[in-house]
């Protein structure tokens, strides 16, 4: 998700959100404006919320470039999570990021 456009050495930028929510109590575990939308800013974030709430069973992602990385599917299998990408143009599947930001 876009966010607000912030100064960079003089430049503006564009920032992304990046939210890890909890699909159970719907929690925010962490969230942050990024620079970029790449893998290494989101496994930041995954990190982030791993060192607040613990590993989860189940990772519940995007179709994104950085999602569907090799780099990501061997950490999640690495840690024994089970990395689940949402359906193609499907976007009843994802919601929870526009639920939480509203």
């Amino acid at each position: 998700m876009h966010g607000p456009k912030v100064d960079v050495d003089g430049k503006m930028r564009k920032t992304y959100l990046i939210a890890i929510i909890d699909d159970h109590s719907r929690l925010i575990v962490h969230a942050r404006f990024y620079l970029s939308e790449k893998l290494s800013f989101y496994l930041e974030a995954f990190e982030n919320a791993i060192a607040a709430r613990g590993l989860p069973r189940k990772l519940y992602v995007d179709n994104g470039a950085a999602f569907r990385s090799k780099h990501l599917e061997y950490i999640t299998a690495s840690l024994s999570i089970s990395l689940i990408h949402a359906k193609p143009y499907m976007p009843q599947g994802k919601g929870y990021g526009k639920l939480a930001v509203m």
